[in-house]
C-alpha cells in the first residue's frame, strides 16, 4: 500500500524529504530510499542499494549512476567529490553532467584521472590500467539527493536534511559532508546501463 503525507504546500526539497524520513524512522524502517520524481529505476534497484549496505558495514549512504533522462544510454554523473575552495565547497563530478574540471580518483590507486566527456565509459587509468566504471562500489564525498538510500543509524548520528538549505540544492552535499565527517562511507554503486 502507498501513503500520501500532503504538506498542504510546497516546502522545499529538505523540509519535504525529512517529513517523510521522520515517517520511515517512526514505522521502523531500517533503511530510507529517497527518489526524485523524475528518477527511473532499474530492476532490483532496492534490493541492489541494500547489498551495498549489507557489503560495507561503514556504508552511511549509498545511491547509482545518473544517466540522462531522455538518452539513457548518455551518462549524468557518478558522484563527486567534494573540495573546499576559500571556505566554499564545490563538486567535482564523476561524470559528464557536471561543468566542473571532470578530474577523479582511480578507485583501484587513487591517482587522478581525467574524464572523456565524449566516451565516459571509456576512459581507463594511465596508472594501473583499470576502467573505473566496471568498479561496482565506488568511494564518494558526494550523493546525489535526486537518488540515495540512508540506513536510520546514520539519520540519528548526523540528522537530517539541514531545512537553510531550503527550497532546494546544496542540501545532499551538506548531508554527505556530515555523513563522512562522522565516520561513514558514502558508496556509488556504479550500475552501467539502466
Amino acid at each position: 500500500s502507498i501513503q500520501l503525507i500532503d504538506s498542504g504546500k510546497n516546502v522545499g526539497f529538505s523540509t519535504g524529504n525529512n517529513i517523510l524520513i521522520e515517517k520511515a524512522l517512526k514505522d521502523g524502517c531500517e533503511y530510507i530510499l529517497l527518489l526524485n520524481n523524475d528518477t527511473r529505476m532499474f530492476k532490483d534497484a532496492i534490493s541492489t542499494l541494500i547489498k551495498c549496505f549489507e557489503d560495507n558495514p561503514t556504508c552511511g549512504c549509498c545511491g547509482i549512476s545518473a544517466f540522462n533522462y531522455k538518452t539513457k544510454e548518455r551518462l549524468w554523473g557518478i558522484g563527486g567529490y567534494i573540495r573546499r575552495d576559500n571556505d566554499f565547497m564545490k563538486i567535482d563530478g564523476f561524470g559528464v553532467g557536471w561543468t566542473d574540471n571532470h578530474l577523479r580518483e582511480c578507485p583501484k590507486c587513487k591517482s587522478k584521472l581525467p574524464i572523456n566527456l565524449s566516451q565516459p565509459s571509456n576512459v581507463n587509468c594511465k596508472n594501473c590500467g583499470v576502467n573505473p566504471y566496471d568498479i561496482l562500489y565506488i568511494d564518494s564525498d558526494y550523493i546525489g539527493g535526486g537518488c540515495m538510500m540512508l540506513n536510520k543509524e546514520i539519520i540519528y548520528k548526523v540528522g537530517m536534511f539541514d531545512e537553510a538549505y531550503n527550497p532546494i540544492y546544496e542540501e545532499d552535499k551538506d548531508l554527505s559532508c556530515r555523513i563522512r565527517e562522522s565516520g561513514y562511507k558514502l558508496i556509488l554503486i556504479n550500475i552501467p546501463t539502466i
